[in-house]
Formats: structure tokens, sequence, C-alpha cells
């Protein structure tokens, strides 16, 4: 099927949104793909509004997990409300929630009730464990589910800690994999006239999508059965290796048969590298110990520039490694040094300097920062003290402002309309009234 020129896959779809935090990502990409998808919110808004990081007041993980979706306050310890939620789930094809176990079901509005209701409509729950067993009522973080998943065998130095993956590796993964079962389900029921549910455990898809990459097993293995393995966290370093050169470091990884005769090529074709067999990655993860100096010697008089760069030429993925001097201290650092500059120069006292730059930052900014000033003299100590006098403000005024919100509160909602990039790089929005008028209407 060929779709129309400048249509979406999912126009026409109506889709009742229950859900925040990471499954409410599932959401999201329904709504990027077209469909309308009504996020319903309590009094209070729920609360990733109100998490960090934030920018201008406003949650970003609010703005990229409920970006592109309309929205309604409903309070649903009210019954007039909570009919009004049903209305709306007559009128929709699909309903994504994640309240916890039971609760929709002891407020009556639970999913049987709404399919009872519309019997062509598509109910999916997603919680940490699921509808049913013995973490039914647990909560998995991301923490708890790249642990229990297995991904945590494999990340890490041996006879070291654990390393967490960056952002929401885990939950994120099983938001969408949440979104494609949904799908599923609504084709089946657009097909018979039958609606369903789907109950969605975060941890089950999880496990499910990231082993063959991350876990115990698949590619994380290095072409190795399981049972070959020894217990515990393996010495997996030579996937992304870091490697020495002229002025610093690089890492780099060589994954296809291409970049590794490029690479092959690039350390002059010797010989020892010849074979055929080691156009596999599973056979050069096992000759590590033979490649790596060979590697070490192509690099020990390049500068991470030129090595990046003739990477770059040949297809290789490598990049150079920064430390903190390098990136000048990090960008928080760059500012201190700003604002006590501005002050030596004006003759201006530091409290005022650091207010001035408490401004911008956000409490858990100004907190992080405080506890990184060293308490060496009297001067760090005066810094700590006035970013924490400012962290203790600024909580102030926003427990009022939330407060302000919630007495004030409409059937209708402000979304801010934000644009991130690559992990909230970039905000780009303000705020945009979305209401639904009609409510209850196709």
């Amino acid at each position: 099927m060929v779709m129309p020129q400048g249509r979406l896959p999912l126009e026409g779809m109506r889709v009742i949104d229950l859900t925040d935090g990471v499954a409410a990502v599932a959401g999201r990409l329904l709504a990027d793909m077209g469909a309308d998808v009504v996020l319903v919110e309590p009094p209070e808004g729920v609360a990733s509004r109100r998490a960090n990081p934030r920018h201008h007041g406003h949650g970003l993980r609010f703005a990229t997990e409920h970006f592109n979706k309309r929205g309604i306050v409903l309070d649903l310890r009210s019954a007039e409300q909570r009919d009004t939620l049903l209305r709306l789930t007559d009128a929709a094809d699909l309903v994504l929630e994640s309240r916890p176990v039971g609760e929709l079901d002891a407020l009556g509005v639970g999913p049987r009730i709404m399919r009872q209701r519309n019997p062509g409509l598509v109910v999916v729950s997603i919680t940490g464990f699921g509808q049913t067993g013995p973490y039914r009522g647990y909560r998995a973080t991301e923490p708890v589910l790249l642990a229990m998943s297995s991904v945590l065998t494999r990340s890490g130095a041996p006879h070291r800690e654990p390393l967490l993956p960056p952002g929401e590796l885990g939950g994120q993964t099983a938001a969408i994999h949440c979104a494609f079962a949904a799908l599923l389900a609504d084709y089946r029921a657009r097909r018979t006239g039958h609606g369903d549910y789907v109950d969605c455990s975060l941890l089950d898809l999880a496990v499910q999508d990231l082993d063959p990459g991350f876990g115990m097993g698949g590619s994380a293995s290095g072409g190795r059965r399981l049972s070959e393995q020894p217990p515990g966290r393996p010495d997996l370093r030579f996937l992304y290796p870091i490697i020495a050169c002229a002025d610093g470091h690089v890492r780099m990884f060589i994954g296809s048969a291409k970049q590794w005769r490029a690479l092959v090529g690039w350390m002059g074709n010797p010989p020892e590298f010849s074979d055929p067999a080691l156009d596999q990655m599973g056979i050069r993860h096992r000759n590590w110990a033979i490649i790596r100096p060979g590697i070490e010697k192509l690099f020990a008089d390049k500068t991470r520039d030129e090595i990046v760069a003739r990477g770059a030429e040949l297809g290789i993925a490598v990049a150079a490694l920064h430390t903190a001097a390098d990136s000048g201290g990090g960008w928080a650092f760059a500012e201190i040094r700003n604002a006590l500059a501005a002050a030596r120069s004006r003759q201006r006292s530091i409290a005022e300097a650091m207010g001035e730059l408490g401004e911008a930052l956000e409490i858990s900014e100004l907190i992080d920062l405080s506890a990184s000033i060293a308490l060496t003299d009297s001067q760090g100590a005066r810094i700590r003290s006035s970013l924490v006098a400012k962290a203790d403000s600024l909580r102030a005024q926003q427990v009022a402002e939330t407060k302000a919100e919630a007495d004030s509160a409409t059937e209708h909602m402000t979304l801010p309309v934000a644009l991130l990039l690559l992990g909230f790089i970039c905000f780009l929005g303000y705020p945009a009234v979305a209401a639904i008028s009609n409510v209850g209407g196709g």
C-alpha cells in the first residue's frame, strides 16, 4: 500500500493516553506517526512536568515524552469526570495506560469497563512487571530493568562494579516495543471488529529487546556459546577498545569485514592479519591479544585529530577521548570563571556574581554545582553558600507556583512545545494551548 503524499501512516487513529514516565514514549511514537493522541492529566499535572532537568520551569522529560500530543485535565476522583474519560474511550481506537496495577479498576474505569462499552477498543497496560505475578506491585526503575534483564552482566570492566548505560536504554526500548504491540492489536481489531487487552511488562520486553546486543547472549557473547563463557563479567573492552596515541587516546569500533580490511590496509597489510577468517568479528575477538599491538603501533605517532580524520575517510568508527582539561573543565566551571572574572573587574562581591549565574540554572544544577566547589578557602565556602541559598529560594518559589497552578486548573491544559536533539540538547518551544473541544466526539 502506498501512502498518499503528505499523509502520515496513523492519521485517523484516536488514542487516549493515561501514561507518564518512560511508558509515555509509546504514545509519543504513535503521535509522531500521525495518530491523534490525547494525554489525560490530573489537576496537578503529570509528574514529568515537574521533573528535572527543566528549562524555564518546564520539565524536559515531559516535553520529549508527550511531544505531539493534545491534552485534557480530568480529576478521576470525580464521578462526573470519570464519565468524561469513558466517553473519550468510547470514541477511541486505542488506550495506553501506565497507572499502578488495579488503580483504574478500583475507580470503575478499568480496561474491562472500557471494552464493555467499546468492544472494538484496544487497551494496553504498561507497567514494570506486568499485571500478574509476585512483582506486579513493584516499581521498575531504569537501573532495575538493566540489572534484571542481564545487561549489567556485560557492562563494565572485570572485577569492577557494573556501569549503567546513559539515558533510559532499557525502558525506552521496551516502550517502543509496547507501541509495536499496540499497533499489532489495533490491526487485528480493524480486521475482525473485536478489540483486545495487551499486558506489557517493561522487564519482559527489555529482556527480549536488549539481550541480543547487550545481555547474556547474541552479539554480546563475542561469538562464543554461553556454555563456553566463564561466570562473572568477562573482559569485553575489545568491543570498543581505547587505544593510546601521540596526544591522548581514541576509542574505536571495527564491526564489518569492510571496516576490518580498511584497518588492515591502513596498517600496511601485515601478513599476520591476512587470514580471511579474521573478517569475522568473533574470530577477531578471540585473537584480540594479537591484533591490539598492531593498532597501538599504528596510532603511536599520530594525533587524535589525524586518526579521526583518516578513520572517517576509511569508514572506520573512531572518536577522540577528551579529558576535562580538553573541554575547558566543563560548561559550568567555565561559567564560574566568567562570573568571578566579572566580579573582580567590577569590584562586585562574589555572592552577587554567583547570584547572577544562579539565574540561569535549575535547582538540581545549583546543588550539583555547589557540591563540586572545593572548600579549600573562604572564597570557595562563600561560592557554595551562595549557590545553595539560590537553590533554596528557587525551590520555595516553585512550591508556591505549583500550588497556584493546581488551584486554578481547568479542563484544558497547556503543553510546552519542544524539539530536543539527541537527548535534551536543544529546547526550542514555549507553551501552546492544546485543548479538547466536543469531549467524547470523534
